[in-house]
């Protein structure tokens, strides 16, 4: 089934998905519908791999506004991306709905900081950003998900443990030549 998509978000009320392996925007869309598995979820830092002493796991993308080539009101909508990446309000919106902003320094908010009920207390900001990031290592996604899906299946079915499908996860992508 598609992330994202109505089938998808009714599967985690459900309790049909165990583990979401995606960015933070995502904690977001999970709270948002459904905030009666409140204390029920949790977040993680990407696994690090034997061998390593920091993780180079991670989802990539990001956030950016950008503005198209002609539009009409150039200077207003500047305006309007410094509000949503300055503006405390918008700031405290963007936690609720988004998860991280686009500017850095828009990560001081205090929304950002602070412990959030729904994932039992955590301090998201604790877990997911790390300001000195290992070098940018590049994991094909069709090739992650590839390897990794037969074996989040397994353990969903109960036919390997957490441990066993994450080692062979790794197994297979070092196979892959990762």
């Amino acid at each position: 089934m598609p992330s994202l998509s109505a089938s998808w978000t009714a599967s985690i009320a459900e309790g049909k998905v165990a583990t979401v392996p995606l960015s933070t925007w995502a904690v977001a869309i999970i709270k948002n519908a459904n905030q009666d598995l409140a204390g029920k979820w949790g977040v993680m830092p990407w696994p690090i791999w034997a061998g390593q002493e920091v993780s180079y796991c991670g989802a990539f993308g990001g956030s950016a506004y950008a503005l198209p080539k002609g539009v009409a009101n150039p200077d207003e909508a500047i305006k309007l991306a410094e509000y949503m990446t300055t503006d405390p309000v918008a700031l405290k919106n963007c936690a609720v709905d988004q998860g991280v902003p686009a500017y850095l320094p828009g990560l001081e908010h205090m929304a950002f900081n602070e412990p959030d009920e729904f994932y039992g207390g955590q301090v998201l900001m604790d877990v997911y950003y790390e300001p000195d990031l290992p070098p940018f290592y590049k994991l094909h996604t069709s090739d992650a998900l590839e390897v990794a899906t037969p074996e989040i299946q397994a353990y969903m079915e109960g036919q390997k443990s957490a441990a066993d499908a994450w080692k062979a996860v790794e197994a297979g992508l070092i196979a892959k030549g990762y």
